[in-house]
């Protein structure tokens, strides 16, 4: 699950202020403690010509509330999208989800629900014309102290032929109405940490925990209360894991010491709440960095990275970039760690962002001038480094070479969400597909794979987190979306995990 606070230049929905107001009471003057939620605005962004991102505001009014959106090329919608929480308070929470698939130069229908255990609220339906084309980005410059960016070269077309076999690898999740992997870290073949969320309503959720050993993935139980929630998790060794999220509104994490966890004290620096960590990554035990939003339901968010020296956590100064979104970090080494994610720009688009740890401090690192957002960094080497996100309706990646960040190569088919090198010439990326890394080129593989005993009324397979123990084989997480079944319905997703391995030919 991405985080909730995405700051982004975007366009109102058509249609929408002029009966939001009707529909849930004025928007200004918030939700109150003991009522439904309120939802107080809904953005949308065309990110190309099959891709969407819609952004919306709710106000919990108190209570832990939960909010999706419904789509579709008719008022029937058809399509939801995952169901994200949103912990107990009185601000609002910023939630933002992509919505990839959709077919150019058609129409779509979308509506916006919110709940929480006093009731639910619902906006009018609003509607989108999808282009006909790619929308194209103007270049953004790099701040001026930052060499020039390098010129993306012409993306070749990918090669033809899968570059992996998947298959489902069997999760536990007790009686969750709900589940979701974020991420997955493992140190061996046979020994991975995955966490995300678990629920047993639209109000009651707390973190799941569970346990690779090589086969299937087992329940491990987890000190976190309920209404924490686990993002990232890094692994140095099988007795030392720090897992990271946030418990309630505020910065989350545990340890893992090979028998159990501990809580541990993290820094949330805003006193109204809405700080998080979104993912974690480990040199040694005393030598980890945490990134993630620092008060993330309001229009000042600010990245937040904290560090972990083998006792405690401390705050790391950032830079201080318009609209940054931090999303993902690898660190090859004690001097070098690289953060991604996203930034504003003046096409609305977002830019990549790339930030660089020497040792020292945080600096931006040049990236192409180009629209586009990262969400997943690994670096195989120390100086062999590959980022993948979302370039506006199809898949980017990025490449570290010679020191520079460059346009590596374009698949055209959605998004990828993680990516996990094992080394220079072998790198997985995954998201509802997978795609491999020989060191020269990137090969598409096959869709994200579910168990038979899930498959039936699938949405979407999607796969958010990954981890390479060797680089013919990773352990991928996420989540199997299934269709909603009528209101208030909670059945929206159940955590997935596969096993991704490369053909003898693909390998590194």
């Amino acid at each position: 699950m991405r985080t909730p606070a995405t700051t982004m230049a975007a366009g109102l929905v058509s249609a929408l202020l002029a009966t939001l107001g009707l529909l849930l009471g004025d928007p200004s003057a918030g939700a109150q403690p003991g009522s439904p939620p309120a939802i107080t605005f809904v953005m949308d962004q065309i990110l190309g010509p099959s891709a969407l991102r819609v952004v919306v505001g709710v106000e919990p009014a108190g209570e832990p509330a939960t909010a999706f959106v419904r789509y579709g090329e008719t008022a029937a919608y058809g399509r939801t999208s995952p169901r994200l929480q949103v912990a107990a308070g009185l601000q609002t929470v910023k939630l933002t989800w992509q919505l990839a698939g959709l077919h150019r130069s058609t129409t779509y229908h979308l509506q916006v629900v919110a709940a929480n255990a006093v009731g639910q609220v619902v906006t009018p339906d609003m509607t989108i014309e999808m282009p006909a084309t790619p929308t194209p980005s103007a270049p953004v410059a790099p701040p001026a102290s930052a060499p020039p960016a390098p010129v993306p070269p012409a993306a070749p077309s990918a090669p033809s032929g899968a570059a992996d076999e998947v298959g489902a690898v069997p999760v536990s999740t007790a009686t969750g109405a709900f589940s979701s992997l974020n991420d997955v870290s493992c140190t061996t073949t046979t020994f991975c940490l995955a966490v995300g969320v678990t629920g047993t309503s639209v109000t009651h959720w707390r973190p799941l925990v569970e346990r690779f050993g090589g086969r299937t993935f087992s329940l491990l139980a987890s000190p976190a209360p309920w209404g924490a929630q686990l993002q990232g998790v890094a692994c140095h060794s099988s007795a030392f894991c720090l897992a990271v999220g946030a418990d309630g509104n505020d910065a989350f994490s545990e340890r893992w010491n090979g028998k159990g966890w501990r809580v541990l004290s993290t820094p949330s620096p805003r006193l109204d709440g809405g700080d998080q960590l979104v993912t974690v990554a480990c040199v040694s035990v005393a030598d980890c960095f945490g990134v993630g939003v620092e008060n993330g339901g309001t229009k000042d968010a600010r990245p937040l990275v904290e560090h972990w020296n083998g006792a405690a956590w401390s705050l790391v100064p950032t830079p201080s970039v318009p609209g940054a979104v931090l999303e993902s970090l690898s660190c090859p080494s004690a001097a070098s760690c690289f953060v991604v994610g996203i930034a504003d720009s003046a096409s609305g688009l977002g830019r990549p962002l790339v930030e660089h740890w020497n040792g020292h401090s945080f600096a931006l690192s040049p990236a192409p001038p180009i629209g586009g957002q990262l969400f997943s960094v690994s670096c195989g080497g120390p100086a062999s480094c590959v980022a993948v996100g979302n370039g506006g309706g199809t898949s980017l990646l990025l490449e570290l070479a010679g020191g520079s960040w460059r346009v590596s190569q374009e698949l055209h088919r959605g998004t990828l969400g993680a990516v996990a090198c094992a080394s220079p010439s072998s790198c997985f990326a995954v998201g509802g597909i997978t795609a491999h890394w020989n060191g020269r080129a990137w090969m598409l593989g096959r869709p994200a794979a579910a168990p038979s005993s899930l498959a039936g009324g699938a949405q979407e397979a999607e796969l958010q987190g990954l981890s390479c123990p060797t680089p013919v084989e990773c352990v991928g997480v996420g989540a199997l979306v299934h269709p909603t079944t009528g209101p208030g319905s909670v059945l929206t997703s159940r955590a997935l995990a596969d096993l991704i391995t490369a053909p003898a030919s693909s390998g590194g």
